[in-house]
């Protein structure tokens, strides 16, 4: 066992671990729609990351087809996470 596994073995130890659960929203097979999602779940909860994701996919999945959006249409859609006007821009 090599001194970064005593570590981990260590911590494991102290810290009790919290869940290998991954909320259902978080998980997209798309690698496009998973930074996507990333990028709006900054300071959001996951229900409201959930939620602007459903808004957004069902309109839009592609980079083309964000771009399409108009920025009132884009930050509609986000609305349920925080910050939306800076992600729209950003998107």
């Amino acid at each position: 066992m090599n001194k970064i596994d005593v570590v981990y073995q260590r911590f494991e130890g102290i810290f009790a671990k919290v869940s290998d659960f991954v909320p259902e929203a978080k998980i997209h097979y798309d690698p496009f729609t998973s930074l996507v999602g990333v990028m709006l779940s900054a300071q959001t909860r996951d229900e409201m990351t959930a939620k602007a994701c459903e808004q957004l996919f069902a309109v839009a999945k592609t980079p083309h087809e964000i771009l399409a959006l108009t920025d009132d249409r884009l930050r509609e859609l986000i609305r349920p996470v925080g910050m939306y006007n800076t992600k729209t821009k950003n998107l």
